[in-house]
Parts: structure tokens; C-alpha cells; sequence
């Protein structure tokens, strides 16, 4: 686990696990995890949702190895918070597009530094956040 996903479940389970911190962990139930998770899916943070249930799980699990908690209320929940919402991203998926797209990288000429960015995240599999052009 990187330190960036630490420091995200450090603020999960700190600050929107609040409610329940008080809460023997042998004691907190499937119903006060649900009331603790839907109104952070209901403001449309599903994903946010979705994780803060995995970091108690992870809580549980260890407490239940320890022996310090009987089950894992979470699991309960698996199926009952509603699914992030998926943004599909734009994609050449057409053979003939994609050698289209190649073509046209060779006869642009505003700047020889966007068709080799683009040569490069098309060669290297990059991400285009991490393919950065800067204005010249």
C-alpha cells in the first residue's frame, strides 16, 4: 500500500467513520454501517461510499484474526450500496481509425511536440495525464 492510499484510508475511516468510533467493534452492526454509508451515497459520492466500506472491512478482518470481533458486519453490505457510476472514456477501438490518427500525426505541423507526445503515449501505453504538453 502506497503512502497516498494510507493517508486516503487514514481520512475514511478518521473522519467519515466518526460516528462509530467510540463503538466497541465487537458491538457495531451491518444497520449502523448502512446508516454510517448511505448518506455519503446519497450525495452522490458512491465510489467514496464503496471504499470507506472496504477500509472497515479491512478493519474487521484483522479485528476477527485477533479475535477481537465475531464477523464481519460489512460483508452484509456487499450488494446493497448502489454502484459507482461509470464515465466511459473516449477511445479508438477501429483499426482503420487508429491508422488515421497516425496518418494525420504525421502531416501535422502547428508543433512537432504534440504528434511525438501522442507517438510516445501510443508506444509506451501512458496515460494522458501523464503525458504532459506545455504550452511553448
Amino acid at each position: 500500500m502506497s503512502l497516498k492510499d494510507a493517508r486516503k484510508n487514514r481520512w475514511y475511516i478518521d473522519d467519515l467513520a466518526k460516528p462509530i468510533h467510540n463503538r466497541r467493534i465487537s458491538q457495531i452492526t451491518a444497520a449502523e454501517l448502512l446508516r454510517l454509508l448511505k448518506p455519503i451515497e446519497k450525495r452522490s459520492r458512491r465510489e467514496t461510499a464503496k471504499k470507506l466500506c472496504a477500509a472497515i472491512s479491512a478493519i474487521f478482518r484483522l479485528a476477527m484474526v485477533t479475535m477481537r470481533a465475531p464477523a464481519d458486519p460489512s460483508a452484509a453490505l456487499k450488494d446493497v450500496l448502489l454502484p459507482p457510476k461509470v464515465t466511459g472514456r473516449a477511445a479508438i477501438t477501429d483499426e482503420k481509425e487508429f491508422g488515421e490518427l497516425l496518418r494525420r500525426l504525421v502531416d501535422y505541423s502547428e508543433s512537432p511536440v504534440i504528434p511525438a507526445a501522442m507517438k510516445f503515449q501510443v508506444l509506451a501505453c501512458s496515460r494522458p495525464g501523464e503525458v504532459r504538453v506545455l504550452p511553448t
